[in-house]
């Protein structure tokens, strides 16, 4: 096993300092010193001085190298905070934005989960779901929301929302919040569940939850009191996942079984509406709405 380079810096240093008290220490007493030993002392010294400025440099190098190597970017993030407070506001008057996502292309083929254990709660195999086509072309679960919303209506007055832990799987598979409120994570089934609370941005761990028992719930405060999205991943049965949106705007849904959804009591303008899917990303359309209705359709291209 090779020294610690610090140790050996250390040693090195030590014994030149001691090399050169002994040499000053005989010149200083005038004791009878041979000159061949005063080259031998000053011959190392200088091997010593040159290791280390050696160590040193390369030192040194492997510093500039790191300062100067790129700082790995994360990609933005999916939900963003509003630059300024939301305020509710009135005005005369108020549209409505209504519409459907639809797919238009292939969906993927999903994942058939075959449980190696606990298959009396697991099942022996099941379709990992995550993409949900009901209606023709209609994609179910897909998140929905304003990204530029103005002064308008109030936000919810709900701030408890839940995700169940049913049979080694996590429903809903999209669930759409307020920053502030409060997740309740619950289990249904008598078996261990170890679930992450992750940054999707990040991968950061926010929090993990442990059930052991059928009917227990635990609240998860903290990763709520900023907007942003939130995964829900199993440990122990990896396939368990849940997305949780955290907005600080009440201009957001997801989209139901047909594929519809609605957001209300927007002023008359112009709104940049984004849509997402854990399988499809982020599009981005503008809308503009009128009063009275306003009727959209959002294609998934890609």
């Amino acid at each position: 096993m090779s020294a610690n380079p610090v140790f050996l810096r250390a040693r090195r240093g030590a014994r030149l300092q001691v090399a050169c008290s002994r040499i000053r220490l005989a010149m200083r007493l005038k004791l009878p010193v041979r000159t061949a030993s005063l080259w031998a002392a000053a011959a190392a010294a200088a091997a010593l001085l040159a290791s280390v400025g050696a160590c040193g440099d390369a030192e040194g190098r492997a510093e500039t190298a790191s300062a100067a190597a790129p700082v790995e970017q994360l990609p933005p993030a999916i939900i963003q905070p509003l630059a300024y407070p939301y305020a509710p506001g009135s005005s005369a008057l108020s549209g409505r934005m209504t519409g459907i996502v639809r797919l238009a292309v292939v969906p993927p083929e999903d994942t058939i989960v075959r449980p190696a254990s606990q298959q009396d709660v697991c099942g022996t195999q099941f379709r990992d779901e995550t993409v949900r086509v009901v209606q023709a072309d209609r994609l179910a679960g897909a998140l929905v929301w304003v990204s530029n919303p103005p002064a308008g209506k109030p936000m919810p007055t709900s701030r408890r929302f839940e995700i169940t832990a049913a049979r080694c799987r996590l429903t809903p598979r999209v669930v759409a919040t307020v920053a502030g409120g409060t997740l309740n994570v619950k289990s249904s089934d008598r078996v261990l569940h170890r679930i992450r609370v992750l940054n999707s941005r990040s991968g950061d761990t926010h929090a993990v939850l442990l059930h052991n028992d059928r009917g227990q719930v635990i609240p998860v405060h903290e990763p709520l009191e900023t907007a942003g999205l939130l995964e829900l991943r199993g440990d122990v049965h990896q396939w368990m996942r849940a997305w949780v949106a955290v907005f600080d705007h009440p201009y957001f849904t997801v989209t139901g079984r047909d594929g519809s959804f609605e957001l209300d009591s927007l002023p008359p303008g112009r709104y940049e509406l984004r849509t997402w899917h854990e399988r499809f990303g982020v599009r981005v359309d503008s809308v503009e709405v009128g009063e009275g209705e306003t009727v959209v359709e959002v294609s998934i291209t890609e």
